[in-house]
């Protein structure tokens, strides 16, 4: 009899939050649309990756975001620059650093090996996330209350991740530019 596979005590995914089109100090016809790794446990609980942690298995991942530039200038919408790097960094130690560039070796291997290109920003993620053995992506289901312990998600099978964030990008478009229907015409 086959024995079932026991769950990874901390799996690496990435948190595919809402994305706004709100412009932001910098700019008013942009905005990056930024996504975080965190990791799951055995039980589904969802966290950050830390890298004061020496033990963190991931810790190479903590404060790396996949970034997404998105455009609406010229009155036309565009989401077709995307990057992954790490933001953020208040202190930086040298085992970090050194963390931090194994893991940007690593995304740039398996970018060099790709056959195709990603044409979209989900794509671009999904390729990654595939390359670095990630199999599920994490949402968060009702409203965010800003910490992962308090928060309802719902986990998604990686095969599905590309088409998730092009969606959430599409929808954030759609809510800003599309015609609302006028309440008022019956």
């Amino acid at each position: 009899m086959a024995k079932a596979k026991d769950k990874p005590e901390l799996e690496l995914s990435i948190m595919v939050e809402k994305c706004s089109l709100k412009p932001d100090h910098y700019s008013d016809t942009s905005v990056f649309y930024r996504l975080n790794f965190v990791t799951i446990n055995a039980s589904d609980e969802v966290r950050n990756i830390s890298s004061s942690f020496g033990s963190e298995p991931y810790a190479g991942f903590s404060n790396l975001v996949f970034r997404c530039f998105m455009s609406w200038s010229n009155g036309r919408f565009s989401a077709d620059a995307w990057d992954t790097l790490y933001l953020n960094l208040y202190q930086v130690e040298l085992q970090d650093i050194e963390r931090m560039g194994k893991t940007l070796k690593r995304i740039r291997k398996i970018e060099d090996s790709w056959v195709v290109r990603p044409r979209t920003f989900g794509q671009y993620v999904a390729l990654l996330a595939c390359g670095l053995g990630i199999k599920r992506y994490v949402t968060v289901l009702g409203p965010e209350t800003g910490m992962h312990t308090t928060n309802r998600h719902h986990f998604g099978e990686v095969k599905y991740l590309a088409d998730k964030i092009d969606r959430v990008i599409e929808e954030a478009r759609a809510a800003k530019f599309d015609p609302k229907p006028n309440a008022d015409v019956a």
